[in-house]
């Protein structure tokens, strides 16, 4: 999914308004809370969400929102999605089932693999055709 990875740069906000008509939900907030984002891109940025990086999913295994259910309520007060990253064990998903977070990704899914790869295993979780070009 791309991900608008650095907001200090001013032609971020006309590639987002460019690129989301050809891609819907393509304007996620990379690895929100850490490097450069910051609260002030939220209102400049056309945003689908916010990423929660996964240094604050880890926090997950010792504590039950932490900075993490922060990000997830400030993105729904907000209209924003949230997709975790670094998703890793059943612990951390649970939590952040229980905090609302609408997408998650990492190892406790799958590992990085080849395109045919991820088109047989979607088909085999009964996801349909899914060509992946």
């Amino acid at each position: 999914m791309p991900t608008a990875t650095s907001p200090k740069s001013l032609r971020c906000p006309f590639f987002l308004k460019f690129y989301r008509p050809l891609n819907p939900n393509s304007g996620y907030l990379d690895d929100f809370g850490t490097g450069y984002s910051s609260l002030s891109y939220l209102r400049g940025l056309p945003l689908d969400g916010l990423k929660i990086d996964r240094s604050f999913v880890n926090d997950l295994e010792h504590t039950e929102g932490g900075l993490a259910g922060a990000i997830v309520g400030m993105a729904r007060q907000l209209g924003l999605e949230t997709v975790a990253e670094g998703v890793e064990t059943t612990l951390q998903l649970e939590r952040l089932n229980k905090l609302g977070c609408e997408r998650l990704q990492g190892f406790l899914f799958a590992h990085p693999m080849p395109a045919g790869e991820v088109e047989a295993m979607l088909r085999e979780l009964g996801m349909g055709e899914t060509p992946l070009e």
